[in-house]
């Protein structure tokens, strides 16, 4: 599901390029990879309260990295369970990441809501209209962003609720495929905000 995702993505960004002409000349594509790393800098022209929501959404990007790799590269790379160092790093980047989405929830609520004009598009989007959904809206990365918020719930409610002794073995193993589950559509939603918001950086800039 994952390598789907990343197919779609990298296939969606060469048929539907943000400039009308892409340079995919040598320094093209150095003056690309360089202005998607300067969107993980702070910006002089944000406000304190805008560098620190910033802050804390590239704080939670990167637990969600580390969550990433020491979730899921154990089972698929080496079909073995998550455990020591690696369980305990995970462990430690776990509430750091759900604090992060709490904030930036928070922080980015009004950021994120939808407009008339996105409500519009999610009539379309009911009637199956999706043409220019992605290209010629901002309403992909705002539900993208909600689809995260709700998706952290049982991602993390899941694995508080099995550190209690409140369910028996089949419980515990139900909570374990929902945290699984949850992890791997929290994953794919997260690749397309992630996505969404640098195609949406690259149109503004």
């Amino acid at each position: 599901m994952i390598v789907i995702t990343v197919a779609v993505v990298v296939v969606h960004w060469f048929a539907c390029p943000v400039a009308e002409k892409r340079d995919l000349s040598f320094g093209g594509l150095v003056r690309c990879k360089v202005h998607v790393l300067t969107m993980f800098f702070l910006p002089q022209e944000l406000s304190l309260v805008g560098r620190l929501k910033k802050l804390v959404y590239l704080v939670g990007l990167l637990s969600f990295l580390v969550l990433f790799l020491t979730g899921f590269i154990p089972r698929l790379c080496f079909g073995q369970a998550i455990g020591g160092y690696t369980l305990m790093l995970h462990a430690t980047f776990a509430p750091i990441f759900a604090v992060c989405v709490a904030i930036s929830v928070v922080g980015y609520a009004q950021q994120c809501r939808l407009t008339r004009a996105e409500w519009e598009w999610v009539l379309r989007l009911v009637s199956c209209r999706w043409k220019g959904l992605l290209t010629d809206s901002a309403l992909g990365y705002k539900l993208t962003f909600w689809a995260a918020a709700v998706l952290v719930l049982p991602l993390a409610v899941s694995m508080i609720i099995s550190m209690y002794p409140i369910f028996g073995t089949h419980g515990q193993e139900v909570l374990l495929v929902v945290h699984q589950y949850s992890a791997l559509a929290l994953v794919v939603v997260a690749i397309m905000h992630v996505y969404l918001v640098m195609r949406l950086k690259f149109k503004t800039d």
